[in-house]
């Protein structure tokens, strides 16, 4: 796997730092309510840019493509983390169970799984194309999922 440090990946990597260090701010204040989920969703947000740096530093499209499935990860869960965050803090004396929970991260998890298994229905994908020249890009057609 070939990589080159790309502007892109640049930015990426930087905001996956950012994100550790809000993390790092959050943690200590976990017991302030809404503190812990901002916390968790920061821990996804840094997954998602560290990866999506990696996917803009690889030059190989398979390896693009296995770092955007990857990348799923950290942009579905921090989506539901965020929704765990805004009701926590604006209804910080109901707590939401954990069926609760888990029944919010049931769109995330299938939406990961079908980045996962995307070779084998093309819903999330259809196909690919290269980028601009000199840019290192790979434009993601997407499709119904």
């Amino acid at each position: 796997m070939s990589l080159v440090l790309t502007p892109y990946a640049i930015i990426f990597f930087v905001t996956a730092l950012f994100a550790a260090i809000v993390t790092g701010m959050l943690w200590r204040h976990r017991s302030t309510p809404g503190s812990a989920p901002l916390a968790w969703m920061m821990v996804f947000v840094c997954w998602w840019n560290l990866t999506a740096g990696l996917e803009a530093a690889t030059v190989e499209q398979p390896y693009k493509i296995l770092w955007a499935q990857i990348e799923y990860i950290g942009s579905n869960v921090s989506l539901a983390f965020l929704a765990f965050f805004a009701l926590e803090y604006t209804r910080p004396e109901k707590r939401l169970s954990g069926v609760q929970r888990a029944l919010l991260l049931v769109l995330p998890a299938v939406n990961v799984l079908l980045a996962a298994t995307n070779g084998w229905h093309h819903l999330v994908w259809q196909g690919f194309e290269a980028g601009p020249a000199g840019s290192n890009l790979l434009i993601y057609q997407h499709g119904p999922g």
